[in-house]
């Protein structure tokens, strides 16, 4: 006899034997491996169980020998994340969980990623069965896994495929103008560009190409002729030049435009700070005398002002960002 070799077990030759007579099938459902405790070991028909099992998982696939009717191949595969231990014997049990068959195999070492290095390992179990019509085929789809040479080959032929469609593909092209397409010509922008005069704050000190600090600087009225037609000269002028608002350190405010909150303001215009009018009342008694009604009108009353409180401006809370305008 071969040193290495698969029976069925009294169990899954019983199992075979039954499924044959009543015309029923057996479900086979789990493989499982064992390093035989230690050493090598031999299959026999009466074992229940491995010697002393170390992994087990689903069957990956399950199938009959095109060249062997009576031959059928039962897959396991290992993956790259279980290990630490050496392989020596093999199970295949049923769906009740009965060791249907059992083999043997050559000392095989499984690592673990731990140890530096990881590899699949892939059993194959090959069960001679009589009648292999009495075996279900059928495997759960959610569990099937593959190994990874076997993916890295689909992915290259898949590569292949999608490269020769891709040549049939550009064979059959005609380069097309946008016009041809109804779309916008070559040279259009879109979205469209930010308007000239758009002034906004940006958070930084590096003022972006196409963009000019709202500084109050002359510029010529023909290099920057889209941004004069915006503002004019609004903001200033000189011979040939027109000047940009000077926003350093101030407030913007919305321009009133016949709104009547901030009425007579003419657009571009600055305004000083100012307090809003309003009054104050005080009063205050003089208490080094007594009162006497004999003593003339305004006697032990007094004035005087409050003192000097506050900075150079009247301002709320903010924070310094600096005002760009588009050209």
């Amino acid at each position: 006899m071969a040193d290495f070799f698969t029976v069925l077990t009294k169990v899954g030759a019983a199992a075979v034997a039954n499924a044959t007579a009543l015309g029923t099938s057996i479900n086979l459902a789990e493989m499982a491996l064992g390093d035989g405790g230690g050493v090598a070991m031999t299959p026999t028909a009466e074992m229940t169980a491995l010697v002393r099992e170390v992994y087990r998982a689903d069957i990956n696939n399950i199938a009959v020998e095109i060249e062997s009717p009576s031959i059928m191949r039962v897959e396991l595969i290992v993956p790259t994340t279980v290990g630490g231990w050496t392989a020596r014997e093999v199970g295949v049990f049923d769906d009740t969980g009965k060791l249907f068959a059992v083999g043997n195999f050559p000392d095989t070492y499984k690592p673990q990623l731990s140890e530096g290095s990881a590899r699949e390992l892939k059993v194959v179990v090959l069960l001679e069965v009589t009648a292999s019509g009495v075996v279900n085929l059928s495997v759960d789809p959610t569990i099937v896994l593959a190994t990874s040479k076997y993916v890295d080959a689909a992915i290259a032929a898949l590569v292949q495929q999608m490269a020769a469609m891709a040549a049939t593909v550009q064979g059959s092209l005609t380069e097309l103008t946008p016009e041809d397409i109804g779309a916008a010509p070559a040279n259009h922008t879109h979205p469209p560009d930010t308007p000239a005069g758009t002034v906004v704050a940006i958070a930084g000190t590096d003022v972006p190409s196409s963009w000019l600090e709202c500084n109050g600087a002359s510029l010529s009225t023909t290099t920057y002729a889209t941004l004069h037609a915006i503002i004019g000269t609004v903001f200033g002028s000189g011979t040939g030049t027109f000047k940009l608002p000077d926003l350093r350190g101030e407030f913007v405010r919305g321009w009133d435009h016949s709104r009547g909150v901030d009425s007579g303001r003419v657009f571009g215009s600055a305004q000083t700070d100012a307090f809003k009018s309003h009054s104050h009342s005080a009063a205050a008694v003089d208490t080094s005398h007594p009162a006497n009604v004999n003593e003339g009108a305004g006697y032990g009353a007094k004035s005087g002002s409050t003192g000097a409180a506050g900075g150079t401006e009247t301002r709320p809370r903010n924070v310094a960002l600096m005002f760009i305008i588009k050209y």
